[in-house]
């Protein structure tokens, strides 16, 4: 499989290396004011990160919709120690993703 591509998938999103964390904190609301406006004005101007936003912006929508299908009765935010646990998992399978590219 050749890096950057999922299997039989469109391509994976890849921001630029600097903007990773600041892309993936803006498409989750995580990210603060200053950095918010300078990961903005980035996006703006960059096709890659843009891509990356709105894949991710993309997932969280459909993310959303399985909770609300799975769970129609239950409140639709997270908790904060669920986030925390689905944050944590994230990160390991992306550290895992960089770890089996090297």
């Amino acid at each position: 499989m050749n890096p950057g591509r999922t299997a039989g998938g469109p391509p994976d999103p890849q921001p630029c290396s600097h903007m990773r964390n600041l892309v993936s904190s803006l498409s989750d609301g995580s990210i603060g004011r200053l950095a918010g406006w300078y990961t903005r004005l980035h996006v703006g101007g960059c096709p890659k990160c843009r891509t990356t936003l709105e894949a991710f912006l993309s997932l969280r929508v459909r993310l959303k919709s399985f909770e609300l299908a799975a769970n129609p009765s239950q409140e639709t935010s997270l908790t904060a120690d669920r986030r925390s646990n689905i944050e944590t998992a994230l990160d390991r399978i992306e550290h895992e993703r960089q770890d089996s590219l090297s």
